[in-house]
């Protein structure tokens, strides 16, 4: 069993962070982004959120948390959409390192259009590959990425890096590069700046339900 949460909360869990990127421009190319997930036993979870202006920008981040069961193998599908189309998608299929936090970076990327991938196959750069990922190769999570052009990570002390808002909170005011002052997990900020939950919803994975 897996469970979502924001990334970055987790303290010490199995977890395993998802980071999506894309070089495809939002939100001409891109509006939406859906991350399935499927457990060894075939139940799949999912979460899906809006990008374009008044959203957070990518890269998007989702926290996966091992509750119980086997560790893996857990097959996890980014998927980005246009008009609630498919447009590209990315597959991996990893396990969970008992009491390890993971990063798992996936990317949408413009050549992968099109490319269709069939059983354990992915689309990689634009070439169909292995979707298998050995979870001993990823990364420790330590905190929270910044996108720039052509999905590429530039260092926090890079020239146009902008500040780096950590996992569920915002920069609101309007006015830029000048902190993150908002938590975006709450009822009157759900996975953005603007979006309110309303009635009995609760905000959560950056949706009011």
């Amino acid at each position: 069993m897996v469970a979502f949460l924001a990334a970055g909360c987790g303290g010490g869990a199995t977890e395993i962070i998802v980071a999506v990127d894309s070089d495809l421009s939002v939100p001409d190319e891109l509006d939406q982004l859906r991350i399935e997930v499927t457990s060894p036993e075939g139940e799949m979870r999912g979460s899906i959120a809006d990008l374009g202006p008044g959203q957070a920008p990518l890269p998007r981040t989702l926290g996966l948390v091992h509750e119980h069961g086997p560790l893996g193998p857990f097959t996890i599908r980014a998927v980005g959409l246009l008009d609630m189309g498919i447009v590209v998608e990315q597959r991996a299929v990893t396990s969970f390192l008992r009491g390890k936090r993971l990063l798992l970076e996936m990317e949408l990327l413009e050549v992968c259009d099109g490319v269709p991938c069939g059983g354990e196959a992915t689309c990689i750069a634009g070439a169909c590959g292995s979707a298998a990922i050995d979870p001993g190769t990823l990364p420790p999570w330590d905190g929270p990425l910044v996108r720039s052009d052509g999905g590429q990570r530039r260092d926090a002390g890079g020239a146009d890096a902008g500040v780096m808002c950590g996992a569920g909170t915002a920069d609101c005011d309007g006015r830029p590069d000048n902190g993150c002052e908002t938590d975006i997990t709450t009822r009157d900020h759900c996975g953005d700046c603007t979006t309110v939950c309303r009635g009995s919803d609760r905000c959560t994975d950056g949706m009011c339900m």
